[in-house]
C-alpha cells in the first residue's frame, strides 16, 4: 500500500510511510476490510477463506470507500470486529462440519462392526427344523419308540425305508412332553433365526445410507449443507445436536456437535422419540434432556431404556400410533425384548422423580398408565 501511493503521487515511500504512521496516531485513518463480497454471508456459505479477505490499516490510496470490496463500519473497532468476526465463523463452520464427520466416521464403524456380529450370529444358529422333524417323529413313533439314557430311537417319518433316528429326550419326561418342547424350541429358534436375518439386513440397509451420507461431506459448503447433514444423521437415529431447550439449541446453532448417550427416532406422527443407552444415560435424559410435560415410558419389571415421546405442543396424550411406537421402542429396548407381549408405564415426565440416596437410573413414578405392546424397534411396531 505504502509503495502503491508513491508510484501514484510520486513521493518517496519513507515519506508516504511516516505521514501514513502520523494519522493512524493522530486516528486520521481509520481500518477496513477488504473482500469482493460480504465476509460474514461467505463465511456462512463456507465460501470464505482466509486470503479472501484482509484488514487494512487505513483505505489504500486512490480507493474509493464503500465499495463492495472495501468494507468500513461505524469505527476501526467495528472494522476489525467484522474481519475477525467472519473468520472466526468460517472457522466454526469447517469445525463443525469436521466433528459431524467424525461422528458418522464412528457411528459407520460400529454399524459395520455389529452387521458382521449378526452374519456370525446368524451362521451360529442351529438348524430350527430339525426340533420340527423331532417331535414329529415323537408322536409317529410313541409305539415303537426305543429309550436309551437321554435318547429314544424312533422311526423317520420322513424315510421309505423306516430307518430310526435318535432324539434328544431328558430324564424323566414322557415323549409327548419331549415332542411339546422340541415343538417350542422349533418355534423359538425360527423366530430367533427371523430376528437375527431381520437384523443383519436393516444393519446392511444403515450401513449403505451412512455410506451415501459419508460421500455427501466432500460437497457440503456452509452452514446450510452443515445443518442439513446434521438433520439427515438425526433421521439416521445419530443423537447430534441434541440440547434440552429451544433456546439452547439455538445458542448452540454454530457449536461443535456433541455426541449425547441417547438415541433419535421419529415416529410416524413425526415425532420426536429420545431412547437412553445405559442408566447414566437414562438419569440424564429424564432429568436434564426431557421437559415437564414430555411423555415418559419404561417396561414395567424389566431393567431397561428409559424412553422420551416429546411433546413440544403440550397434548394431553400422545397419538396412538406414538403411543405405540414409544411403548414398543421402551419393551425393545429392555430384558422384555424377547417377550411376545410387554407392559409398559407411561406418563409425563413430571410425574417421574429419582428417590433420594437411590441408585442412578432409579426412579419414582407418581402415576402412570399401562399399555400392553410387543416389543419392536421404532419403525416396526
Amino acid at each position: 500500500m505504502v509503495v502503491g501511493e508513491a508510484r501514484a503521487t510520486g513521493r518517496s515511500a519513507g515519506t508516504v510511510l511516516e505521514e501514513r504512521l502520523l494519522r493512524l496516531e493522530q486516528a486520521e485513518d481509520d481500518p477496513a476490510v477488504a473482500c469482493e463480497t460480504d465476509p460474514l454471508e461467505a463465511a456462512e456459505r463456507g465460501e470464505l477463506a482466509p486470503d479472501d479477505v484482509a484488514l487494512l490499516p487505513w483505505t489504500p490510496y486512490g480507493a474509493v470507500e464503500g465499495t463492495e470490496s472495501l468494507i468500513r463500519r461505524s469505527d476501526a473497532a467495528a472494522t476489525a470486529g467484522l474481519y475477525h468476526e467472519a473468520l472466526e465463523r468460517a472457522k466454526i463452520v469447517a469445525l463443525r462440519a469436521q466433528g459431524l464427520q467424525a461422528l458418522l466416521d464412528k457411528e459407520r464403524e460400529r454399524v459395520c462392526g455389529a452387521e458382521q456380529r449378526a452374519e456370525n450370529d446368524l451362521e451360529s444358529f442351529e438348524d430350527p427344523e430339525r426340533h420340527r422333524r423331532w417331535g414329529e417323529a415323537l408322536l409317529a413313533g410313541l409305539g415303537r419308540a426305543r429309550r436309551s439314557g437321554e435318547t429314544a430311537w424312533v422311526p423317520d417319518p420322513y424315510s421309505f425305508d423306516g430307518a430310526e433316528i435318535p432324539v434328544p429326550v431328558p430324564p424323566g419326561t414322557t415323549l409327548q412332553e419331549a415332542a411339546a418342547a422340541h415343538f417350542r424350541q422349533h418355534r423359538r429358534a425360527k423366530r430367533g433365526l427371523q430376528q437375527a436375518d431381520e437384523r443383519r439386513r436393516s444393519l446392511g440397509e444403515r450401513r449403505i445410507r451412512l455410506q451415501r451420507l459419508a460421500s455427501r461431506f466432500e460437497a457440503a459448503r456452509g452452514l446450510a449443507s452443515v445443518e442439513g447433514l446434521e438433520a439427515d444423521m438425526r433421521s439416521e437415529g445419530i443423537p447430534v445436536g441434541l440440547q434440552a431447550t429451544r433456546r439452547a439449541r439455538e445458542r448452540a446453532r454454530l457449536d461443535r456437535p456433541r455426541l449425547e448417550g441417547v438415541r433419535i427416532f421419529t415416529t410416524d406422527d413425526g415425532l420426536t422419540l429420545l431412547v437412553g443407552r445405559g442408566a447414566r444415560d437414562n438419569h440424564r435424559l429424564t432429568f436434564k434432556l426431557a421437559a415437564p410435560d414430555d411423555f415418559w415410558f419404561h417396561a414395567q419389571g424389566y431393567r431397561g431404556a428409559h424412553v422420551i415421546l416429546r411433546n413440544d405442543e403440550r397434548l394431553a396424550s400422545p397419538p396412538e400410533a406414538s403411543l405405540r411406537q414409544a411403548a414398543a421402542a421402551a419393551a425393545w429396548f429392555s430384558e422384555a425384548r424377547e417377550q411376545d407381549q410387554a407392559d409398559v408405564q407411561w406418563t409425563r415426565r413430571k410425574n417421574v422423580r429419582k428417590p433420594r440416596a437411590a441408585p442412578v437410573g432409579t426412579v419414582a413414578i407418581k402415576r402412570s398408565k399401562t399399555v400392553r405392546v410387543r416389543p419392536a424397534v421404532p419403525g416396526d411396531a
